[in-house]
């Protein structure tokens, strides 16, 4: 009787033990858990799933001054460009990443060449635990993605890396098991594929490939810090757990490399900085029951690429100046992507701060300009645009026909609207 019942509980657990297998192997992979796109369109943070701590890797402590090496010699970058640039429809939403500039100027369409390659090291002691690559369909052209982690809280990445050292070329090659996605954004079509679960130790300095020389004239850097204060969001489910921890990357620098960088931050044109605090930008910038901040379709997903959503931010250049940033999705409404610039107001209906634009039964009207810099870089293309919000959850924007918003009242008719 003993053994049989053995007998009956070893096949049991035999069974108990297949149908995990069998649900395990037939478990569909969640987008988050092998990245999201790798070209550096995306709002939120472009590199895979962040953990809050990686177990294998030593404690952060209050340490902050990680990077003791300039990722590109001082002589070899030029400008940088703050937190929150804009740029759609790829870069609909603040970027979450700052970019480092090649101080040649590249091509009509952003096009560089070998000639633009410079070295690229690595700031600190570190771990790189994942290398993708994203190459554009079109001109056949391929740059990569290093994601790196200096301790077990603090996790960034590189984009657009030209080239790659040989010590990392062989890494990569040596993975068999890589994950690839086709996709579009910004009009253009990409394939982004990961090389995950690394864990290669990379000493100060050393290096770690080239840069200008991929898809782009810059380096892009992104940081997150698990031990910082949570940045807020009006609709928090919107966004994934690390865009909350978004940090500046030049603040983990010793102060020398640091105040070198904070003083490149640049505005319009090369003798022209940010000085206006904080001088590496932010993305925080939503205002619960007002129009400012970030805006989605309502078919978005936390997955989804920003190419359908409206922003309407402080500029990150000059916060002083006030930006509608829209995607695609007015353009059956004559209202085509790009980014709407304008001076803000305090007062009346006219260029109303988006901080003070809340549901109210109001429309406000906006003469904006395509010219990034309103005070001294002419007009630009002149748009008047319409704002209301019905409610504290949903914004609507139209392009008016007007060339002057005049007195008003105005009526929307040919609206788009977005939610929170």
């Amino acid at each position: 009787m003993a053994n049989k019942k053995l007998l009956v509980g070893g096949l049991v657990a035999v069974i108990l033990i297949l149908t995990v297998i069998l649900l395990a192997g037939n478990r569909k992979t969640d987008p988050a858990q092998i990245g999201s796109a790798v070209s550096d369109s995306v709002g939120q943070n472009n590199y895979g799933k962040a953990e809050k701590e990686r177990a294998d890797l030593p404690a952060c402590g209050n340490k902050m001054d990680f990077f003791t090496v300039s990722p590109i010699k001082s002589e070899d970058y030029g400008d940088l460009i703050p937190l929150g640039s804009l740029n759609p429809t790829g870069h609909v939403f603040p970027t979450d990443h700052i970019y480092l500039f090649s101080k040649k100027t590249p091509g009509r369409n952003g096009e560089t060449t070998e000639d633009f390659a410079k070295p690229f090291y690595s700031p600190g002691d570190m771990w790189i635990t994942e290398v993708s690559t994203s190459e554009d369909l079109a001109t056949q052209k391929t740059d990569y993605g290093i994601v790196y982690q200096p301790c077990a809280e603090f996790e960034g990445k590189f984009g657009h890396v030209g080239r790659l050292s040989a010590k990392l070329k062989a890494a990569i090659e040596k993975i068999t098991d890589k994950k690839c996605n086709d996709y579009t954004t910004g009009g253009s079509k990409y394939r982004a594929c990961w090389y995950g679960q690394l864990k290669i130790f990379i000493k100060a300095g050393e290096e770690m490939g080239t840069v200008f020389n991929g898809r782009s004239a810059a380096l892009d850097i992104w940081a997150t810090d698990f031990r910082s204060e949570k940045l807020k969001f009006a609709n928090p489910a919107r966004w994934r757990e690390e865009t909350f921890y978004n940090v500046c990357p030049v603040n983990y620098f010793t102060a020398s490399i640091k105040n070198e960088m904070l003083g490149r931050f640049s505005g319009y044109g090369r003798n022209e900085k940010r000085t206006i605090e904080p001088v590496c930008g932010t993305i925080e910038a939503d205002i619960k029951g007002t129009a400012r901040g970030h805006w989605f379709s309502r078919d978005h997903t936390q997955n989804s690429l920003e190419d359908k959503n409206l922003a309407l931010v402080n500029d990150n250049k000059n916060p002083l100046q006030q930006a509608f940033s829209m995607g695609n999705s007015g353009e059956s409404k004559g209202y085509k992507s790009g980014v709407n610039y304008f001076m803000p107001k305090n007062s009346g209906n006219v260029n109303r701060d988006f901080a003070e634009v809340k549901p109210d039964g109001s429309v406000y009207c906006y003469e904006t300009t395509s010219s990034p810099n309103v005070k001294t870089y002419g007009i630009g293309q002149k748009s008047v645009l319409y704002l209301s919000m019905p409610d504290e959850e949903a914004v609507r924007v139209e392009k008016s026909n007007r060339s002057v918003c005049g007195q008003g009242p105005w009526i929307m008719t040919n609206y788009v609207e977005f939610v929170r």
